[in-house]
């Protein structure tokens, strides 16, 4: 293996499933990495560098983003590919009623693995299975041996570096041109609009904003959302997942009394809705809405996960910031899972047009770097 650019051989991977496996084998389901809590580091990307074979490409799926940072995935190893399953007990529940940010998530991952493979020269073939009884989600399967894949090389290497930034945005516009080679990234059956106009910025915050008033004052939902908060420092590094106080990207000094005092779950939702008019939405110089044709598509929702992956990943590399807001889309999920026709629903179709709005966020530079955010170790589970 040749760490500088991160290059192998087919016996590289089979090696390293190899040894993977024999981690799994020995710990059972839910078994982990070699690297354990002890010696992770708390920036996993600080492991990117030394990281060789199968080791690589999951640690490439573990960054990548994921609804509330819940990192919903597991991983089954063989020489001849990759098994990723989801993991149902780390969705949104009443959050996430459809399961849609559960496969947009796994899409991300999906994504970061085969841009990884193939940056090593060891393409995958990716292979969805639909509704397996056992979470069985896709199968990333090794492919004949080329040369490094330059394009995917130069996207890897944003992949420790990818954040989501939830600071504040400058003035600055994103040039068309940054936004067409953005566009161009779709993926199968997936298109983007963009939100440039200050009448549409306007009418997708209004509509973002009434979304977090409706998601805060529903209490079971709030209750599997903050499921996820990990407002304590001892919290967030004991379960390595979440939303955190860092994660927020507050200033210096806001961030520091939040982790001596932490907020009530009451106060941050107060500070989530004030951030979502003014800074979330109100310094976001264009929103972008990934759409899928078939409303409900589940491999759809897959791709729009792939495709968004691939747009950060581009965006990390001009540097830009995409950042999720997808409270209007959780209460239109609501609105879907009752049956019901609501003002999100319809909302949500003036902006987006033909098809379902699957993923909505912002774009823009960010005046903040943006702290990485925890990361669990790779679940592994034994073959069966």
């Amino acid at each position: 293996m040749n760490v500088a650019d991160g290059s192998m051989t087919r016996r590289d991977f089979v090696k390293g499933a190899a040894g993977v496996t024999a981690v799994a084998a020995l710990t059972g389901v839910g078994g982990t990495m070699a690297w354990n809590r002890a010696t992770q580091p708390e920036d996993p990307s600080d492991a990117w560098s030394t990281a060789t074979g199968i080791d690589r490409i999951l640690l490439a799926a573990t960054l990548a983003p994921s609804s509330h940072n819940t990192q919903p995935w597991r991983f089954r190893t063989n020489p001849e590919g990759i098994d990723l399953l989801g993991d149902t007990d780390r969705t949104m529940g009443r959050a996430d009623p459809r399961l849609r940010e559960l496969h947009v998530s796994l899409g991300c991952a999906l994504e970061n693995a085969a841009i990884a493979a193939a940056a090593a020269g060891t393409p995958v073939v990716i292979e969805q299975v639909p509704d397996a009884p056992d979470g069985h989600f896709a199968t990333l399967r090794f492919a004949a041996e080329t040369e490094g894949d330059g394009a995917n090389a130069e996207l890897a290497t944003a992949i420790p570096r990818r954040r989501t930034n939830r600071g504040p945005f400058d003035e600055r516009v994103v040039a068309p041109a940054s936004l067409a080679a953005l566009g161009a990234l779709c993926n199968e059956n997936v298109r983007v609009v963009w939100l440039t106009d200050p009448e549409a910025r306007a009418r997708f915050t209004d509509l973002s904003v009434k979304a977090t008033e409706a998601h805060i004052a529903d209490t079971e939902l709030q209750l599997d959302s903050h499921r996820w908060y990990r407002m304590s420092q001892s919290d967030a590094e004991e379960y390595r997942d979440g939303i955190t106080v860092r994660g927020a990207n507050l200033p210096v000094v806001i961030s520091l009394f939040m982790e001596l005092f932490p907020p009530t779950p009451d106060s941050f939702d107060a500070g989530w809705a004030k951030a979502t008019r003014t800074t979330h939405c109100g310094t976001a110089p264009v929103f972008g809405l990934l759409i899928g044709e078939n409303a409900g598509d589940k491999s759809e929702w897959v791709n729009v996960g792939r495709t968004y992956e691939r747009m950060q990943l581009a965006a990390t590399m001009k540097g830009l910031s995409m950042h999720p807001i997808s409270q209007a889309l959780a209460i239109r999920d609501r609105e879907v899972s009752t049956g019901s026709a609501g003002p999100f629903s319809a909302g949500l179709a003036e902006l987006g047009g033909a098809g379902e709005v699957a993923l909505a966020f912002r774009l823009g530079y960010p005046t903040r770097e943006q702290q990485p955010s925890m990361r669990r170790q790779p679940t592994l589970v034994k073959a069966s």
